[in-house]
């Protein structure tokens, strides 16, 4: 079930950014630039793929100004959408960063 909440998300993130960009008249090297990852990178960004840095998927949403809060749409009272989005995030983490994270943080 986490799996298809991440990949839901990361596609309609991706291709949010997609439409964003081409609206602003930007390559994706224009775009890749601007967030500072590889061509290769962006285009999975823009793919939904779920493997690419959370950083990086931010940074292009900013630049292209693409809300994602409102594209996971979670709106007041929806806990257990956010609960299933958050946890297929962590499943998504690698263990070196899950680990890196204090008990506590949260």
């Amino acid at each position: 079930m986490t799996s298809v909440v991440v990949a839901n998300v990361g596609s309609r993130v991706g291709a949010s950014i997609r439409v964003a960009r081409r609206q602003a008249g930007w390559t994706i090297a224009d775009l890749a630039d601007r967030v500072g990852v590889s061509r290769a990178t962006m285009s999975k960004i823009e793919a939904g793929d779920t493997s690419v840095a959370f950083g990086s998927v931010i940074a292009a949403a900013t630049f292209t100004r693409v809300d994602v809060a409102e594209i996971i749409n979670l709106g007041p009272g929806d806990l257990q959408k956010a609960d299933q989005v958050l946890d297929a995030l962590d499943q998504a983490l690698p263990d070196r960063v899950r680990r890196s994270v204090p008990s506590n943080a949260f």
